[in-house]
């Protein structure tokens, strides 16, 4: 039997916190915490690079996402998709934009989870992109 769990992070501009975790064999939250958050702000930064990109192309792009993905035990990325899309901008500079996300993403390496105990963990992340500080 596949053993998986499910992360949310709720909005805090570009990243989130750990809000809740369920599943049937519960890891500890502190080791969740340090294995997914210990990554994200390396991650963040380059999505952040995306987005400067792709807004010098397109300075009306700007809005908000929630990406869906999952972890396997070996700390690998896989299976990347737009859970909710609430971007202004051109389709175009959308579609660069995310398609530079989701390579960004699948191409990161997060810390082997295997010592957790599960399979893979999936994960929702919410992204707010906007100029500014």
């Amino acid at each position: 039997m596949i053993k998986k769990l499910v992360i949310f992070f709720s909005l805090i501009s570009l990243g989130g916190h750990l809000t809740g975790c369920s599943s049937a064999s519960k890891p500890e939250e502190k080791d969740l915490k340090f294995v997914v958050k210990g990554e994200m702000p390396y991650i963040e930064q380059r999505f952040q690079e995306c987005y400067r990109i792709q807004y010098e192309k397109d300075p009306t792009l700007r809005g908000r996402v929630k990406i869906k993905f999952s972890i396997n035990e070996d700390g690998k990325p896989f299976d990347f998709s737009e859970v909710k899309q609430d971007l202004a901008g051109k389709e175009q500079s959308k579609k660069a934009l995310m398609g530079c996300v989701k390579d960004v993403l699948l191409a990161s390496q997060f810390q082997s989870m295997g010592s957790l105990g599960e399979d893979f963990f999936e994960i929702q992340y919410p992204i707010n992109f906007k100029t500014g500080p």
